[in-house]
């Protein structure tokens, strides 16, 4: 899949997973695979789902790859 994460198609796919799927590890799993192509709409999805992510796993994990990537948590 890591592969395919270029993709425009797929990163808009892993995108709505990331904001909608139920389980945490699948959103953990899709924040992995979106680590893999770092741009400006990954960094705003991973801000939106910050602020409104219930799973504190999911969060952190989230928060990392931001602040890893020197870019902030929130959204402004």
């Amino acid at each position: 899949m890591k592969p395919l994460a270029g993709d425009p198609r797929v990163s808009k796919t892993l995108s709505q997973v990331l904001l909608s799927d139920t389980n945490p590890a699948v959103r953990m799993q899709v924040i992995d695979l979106m680590v893999a192509r770092r741009d400006d709409s990954t960094v705003g999805v991973l801000q939106n789902l910050v602020q409104r992510e219930e799973n504190s796993g999911v969060r952190l994990k989230a928060s990392k790859v931001l602040k890893d990537w020197n870019a902030s948590i929130g959204t402004f």
